[in-house]
């Protein structure tokens, strides 16, 4: 029996493991850019993604490879903008000033630089709390997601797994789309094996006929003959999944007063143990935290750079391990390790840009601030 997926896909061009000069490095060469060629494996293969890009890295593509965004716009049968905040954030640390304009920045380019927007709202990392939930209903969103694979089992078995509607401060009620966890999983299986059974089998042992699935878009990237694998893995996905956008269907959520009754009504906090489990970048969230607290006199260069000073992957670069995983490379099973950037180096390198108001570095990651920098100062 035919499923319909909707492929939803977080894009960070910040991610832990990916390096600024890689990053770069894969938006050179215009229409012919890895990136372009990444985009352009579904619109030859004819699959429709919902493509979640941070803000950060759409004002990267604007500067280094804007032919990407010509090619999104050229090609709304396949790619549906779902809405992201500027900076990949841990929200649940932010206070309602700082996490609105961040979301606010990231609507604002997405709005100025696409035309098939779809507005629902992904949060970096699912992390979110109720508070922000009901801040979030001033930009028009539609609905946001959950994963309950995010959660330990007994949290996890209190989400509903069809979408619902959530209860957050005030009496506000937000739709909430629940994501099927193990399309994460599958879909880098079936990428670093070769191995086409892995996602077709996980998407027919889902009983729902609408399957929305969720990973993250750079992830190919980071392994060798990343295009190939992506091709592969798109090119052997089952006749009998249909590709749809959010926009495409008419999405039922269950009532709050019709959910069964040990389910959770609101949503729950994510853990915050992956970012800080020895607790080595303390020090910075505290700094961070009380720039924070003077946010409204900082100017808009110094806002700029604190938006780069929240990106979550500092920690998760500084206190996750690099993962070690399985893979094929020329037929041949072996193991490969996708180590974590010095981004931990990188936050404290803002932090110095914050205190003198200049830098003198040039390394690699200022390029990247230069070009969201320069879409500040022209466009906000």
């Amino acid at each position: 029996m035919s499923k319909k997926l909707v492929d939803i896909v977080n894009f960070n061009a910040d991610a832990s493991c990916y390096s600024s000069a890689k990053w770069i490095e894969d938006l050179e060469g215009g229409k012919d850019s890895k990136f372009c060629r990444w985009l352009k494996l579904y619109t030859i293969n004819n699959k429709k993604i919902s493509l979640g890009l941070i803000g950060a890295t759409i004002a990267d593509i604007k500067y280094f490879n804007p032919e990407a965004i010509e090619l999104i716009n050229n090609n709304q049968d396949i790619f549906e903008i779902i809405l992201r905040p500027w900076s990949h954030d841990i929200g649940i640390y932010r206070n309602n000033e700082t996490f609105v304009y961040n979301v606010q920045k990231g609507i604002a380019i997405i709005e100025n630089e696409f035309e098939n927007i779809s507005r629902y709202f992904l949060s970096p990392e699912f992390m979110i709390n109720s508070k922000q939930i009901e801040l979030l209903k001033q930009f028009d969103i539609k609905a946001i997601f959950i994963n309950p694979n995010r959660y330990d089992g007994q949290i996890a078995s209190r989400l509903s797994t069809v979408p619902y509607e959530v209860v957050s401060t005030n009496g506000t009620k937000m739709n909430c789309i629940s994501i099927n966890g193990i399309s994460a999983k599958s879909f880098l299986k079936s990428m670093q094996l070769y191995d086409k059974n892995i996602w077709n089998n996980s998407i027919e042992s889902i009983e729902e006929n609408i399957f929305y699935s969720w990973r993250d878009g750079e992830s190919s990237f980071l392994l060798p003959d990343s295009i190939s694998r992506e091709e592969f893995w798109l090119g052997y996905e089952s006749e009998d999944i249909k590709r749809v956008f959010l926009n495409d269907i008419e999405i039922k959520y269950v009532k709050t007063d019709e959910l069964k009754k040990n389910l959770y009504k609101t949503y729950p906090i994510h853990s915050f143990l992956a970012w800080a489990q020895e607790m080595k970048m303390m020090w910075y969230i505290d700094t961070v935290s009380v720039i924070e607290k003077s946010f409204e006199r900082l100017s808009c260069f110094e806002k700029a750079v604190f938006l780069q000073l929240i990106n979550s992957d500092i920690l998760a670069s500084v206190e996750k391990k690099s993962p070690i995983i399985d893979i094929v490379i020329e037929k041949n099973l072996t193991k490969f390790t996708i180590y974590r950037e010095e981004k931990g180096f990188e936050g404290e390198e803002y932090l110095s840009i914050l205190e003198n108001k200049k830098t003198n570095s040039t390394h690699e990651f200022l390029k990247k601030f230069q070009a969201r920098r320069n879409y500040f100062e022209r466009e906000f």
